[in-house]
């Protein structure tokens, strides 16, 4: 029966915390989230007080550990007993969760676990055979050869760093300390879970549960659970190991962030098919928001000049100290936030009740956004190392970055944006003001333009959407830090920054062009493969179309030869890795293009005359080119005034056609050593204004 000796989450300060208490807060774990995971405990447990391997197996499986959930599950079951408990269930998936720091205390937990894991026969020792798997997935992690000559020399030079002969075996005390004085490297990258826990469960389940489930901090008695009887065989069984003060400060898995240990940003699930401003009826027309009622923001955001956040106060506690007053909050509904945007732990909310769990919910995420130690905003930080100049260290560099940290990242922060992507409407409906980019190409250096152009103190602090049309990889030297840098704001502004995909955003069309090269040349051949994975899994899900105020159709490429309403787009299936073979209409919107007069022959005339304005696109070879008869005809019947679109270099940055009513917008400037400029196109009080970025 589950016990208050199951208190898991310790309100204690950092000198008395034990390891256990360390590794919780390593991930950026929050007294909520301890709470997620347990709830996801009695559900794999429910209706006994414990987890076995067949509950535990189909979870482990969604982690990303498929054909290893016995071995997961036995390194987590610490006692032997073939069941876990909640602080085993919840301890051991913190330390495998991608955001939990490998260093000091959460780092001898971790090798402990790894230990475990790699220990197949449970004796308290590795064999040759196993060091050898050790070894082999370090270097494959790592993007390193992996044939058998190769392996046989990497385990060889492990067995020399443990001081052991070919016929000895490996002792956890010993392993523990190879790592701890960094003889021994690469563990940070072992026992790593696919995705970040905490998103995952929230994607799944939502930020709250529909059962009143308890708190496990401090857990009754609960006489309605029984133990479960153990279904196997029987094991001794065996003492902890103890869990003492720990360091291992790896240079070469230290985390690239100056030492600061990552939050976990908790991912929301934007409007599927509306935004903000604007409600979706039952018959599909949209209403406004503005007669709602406006609520007062929590905290306070201190801004440096140029536009940096440096501070974050809570306007209760500035109201507790007499500098402001009145401000109407109830102490209940605040969520207390730290002076560098962390939120600390409350135990205010009642989970029992759904109202305030919403509340507190929507508070979390409000507070996340300012967050300087979140996901998403520990990205920015790290792009702003690479695009400065510091002391040996030329701009837009890594210079000393540990690449393989970054990788493992990156992969991370992809599987909380898709969650966001998922939850989208193929099809986008947008409010005013809104920004609309084009191409960017890996043009990161004027990404970073519009940024300080547009959006200098972030998307939140900005009165405006923003919606970016596709193509930001390929051609271009920095795709991996356009897409990091624009899927981190996503991650923090769902609400606000949207993203379109375009022809660029295809697998195929990478490997003919540079995005999957430049994968593999900045993360090395296996992790540089999956970091490009990971990437295209987000793309795959990206919606494919917007309309801005109910009147502004926006794609890549162009309009598609749609017989029926825009509305249908909205059916086209999510995720699209092949989207080519899978819908056509994305197909379209990705790749047509508007008939150049100077494409126009009698073949080309033919074709659209006889196809309702659309013809065969020669010079992609692929899609169709379209004609002012087929423009007016889509614009018509769909009610729609203008079509904003990129996909063509442009030497201004735009171009207007057909009476002003389609504009091309491009937002990469010196585009494949070119001349063009940069420019984008705002929407506001009825005006779509062209605005130049310069970038020189």
């Amino acid at each position: 029966m589950l016990t208050a000796s199951y208190e898991i989450w310790h309100q204690v300060d950092s000198q008395h915390m034990t390891p256990d208490d360390q590794l919780l807060r390593s991930p950026g774990y929050r007294e909520q989230d301890i709470e997620l995971l347990y709830e996801e405990y009695v559900r794999r447990s429910y209706p006994h007080s414990t987890v076995c391997f067949r509950d535990m197996k189909p979870f482990l499986t969604d982690l990303g550990w498929k054909d290893k959930e016995a071995d997961i599950f036995r390194a987590m079951d610490g006692q032997k007993t073939g069941e876990l408990g909640p602080r085993e269930f919840i301890l051991g998936l913190t330390a495998m969760d991608p955001m939990t720091s490998h260093g000091k205390g959460p780092a001898e937990i971790r090798c402990r676990y790894i230990f475990k894991y790699y220990d197949k026969n449970d004796d308290g020792h590795l064999e040759v055979s196993e060091l050898k798997e050790l070894v082999k997935d370090i270097a494959e992690l790592q993007g390193l050869d992996v044939t058998p000559k190769t392996l046989e020399e990497r385990t060889k030079k492990a067995l020399e760093t443990f001081d052991i002969e070919d016929d000895s075996k490996l002792s956890l005390n010993n392993f523990l300390v190879c790592v701890g004085n960094l003889r021994f490297r690469g563990t940070s990258l072992l026992l790593r879970a696919n995705m970040s826990i905490i998103p995952h469960l929230v994607h799944k389940y939502g930020p709250s549960s529909s059962q009143k489930v308890r708190s496990p901090f401090r857990s009754p008695a609960s006489p309605g659970l029984e133990r479960k009887k153990f279904r196997k065989g029987s094991h001794t069984d065996s003492e902890r190991d103890p869990t003492g003060s720990f360091v291992c400060e790896n240079s070469a898995v230290r985390t690239f962030f100056s030492d600061s240990e990552l939050d976990q940003d908790v991912v929301m699930k934007s409007a599927e098919s509306s935004s903000p401003g604007s409600i979706p009826l039952s018959d599909g027309a949209f209403q406004s928001q503005d007669s709602g009622s406006y609520t007062l923001a929590h905290h306070t955001v201190k801004v440096r000049r140029s536009g940096q956040i440096t501070d974050i106060h809570l306007l209760l506690d500035m109201e507790r100290a007499g500098e402001v007053c009145d401000t109407g909050f109830d102490v209940d509904e605040m969520v207390p936030c730290d002076s560098n945007g962390e939120m600390q732990s409350s135990s205010m909310i009642a989970p029992e009740v759904p109202q305030l769990r919403h509340r507190f919910f929507d508070r979390y995420q409000s507070v996340e956004a300012f967050n300087l130690r979140s996901l998403p905003n520990e990205m920015i930080t790290a792009l702003r190392f690479f695009e400065h100049e510091k002391s040996g260290k030329p701009s837009l560099n890594w210079g000393e970055v540990d690449m393989m940290k970054l990788g493992q990242y990156i992969i991370s922060m992809c599987a909380a944006i898709k969650d966001v992507f998922e939850n989208e409407s193929r099809l986008l409906w947008l409010s005013t003001p809104c920004y609309i980019l084009g191409d960017i190409h890996g043009n990161y250096r004027d990404l970073v333009c519009f940024e300080k152009a547009l959006w200098r103190v972030g998307p939140h602090l900005t009165p405006a959407n923003f919606l970016f049309l596709g193509d930001y990889v390929d051609r271009g030297d920095y795709g991996i830090e356009v897409v990091s840098y624009l899927f981190a704001q996503k991650l923090q502004a769902p609400g606000k920054f949207f993203l379109l995909r375009g022809n660029h955003e295809v697998r195929d069309i990478q490997k003919m062009f540079t995005f999957h090269q430049e994968c593999k040349r900045k993360f090395g051949e296996r992790l540089g493969t999956n970091v490009w994975n990971a990437v295209n899994e987000v793309f795959d899900c990206m919606p494919v179309a917007a309309i801005v105020d109910k009147k502004i159709f926006c794609i890549h490429g162009g309009i598609p030869k749609l017989d029926g309403h825009v509305k249908d787009l909205e059916r086209i299936p999510c995720p699209l890795p092949n989207p080519e073979s899978q819908s056509n209409l994305a197909w379209q919107m990705m790749w047509n293009d508007p008939v150049a007069a100077e494409d126009l022959n009698d073949d080309v005339s033919e074709q659209l005359m006889n196809n309702s304005g659309f013809a065969f696109n020669e010079k992609r070879q692929t899609a169709y080119v379209f004609n002012q008869a087929a423009f007016n005809a889509f614009l018509e019947r769909n009610n729609l005034t203008h079509v904003v679109r990129a996909h063509e270099v442009k030497q201004a940055g735009f171009e207007i056609q057909q009476s002003g009513r389609l504009m091309t917008v491009f937002s990469s400037s010196h585009y494949c050593g070119g001349s063009n400029e940069a420019a984008c196109i705002l929407v506001h009080n009825y005006r779509m204004r062209i605005i130049r970025i310069d970038t020189s």
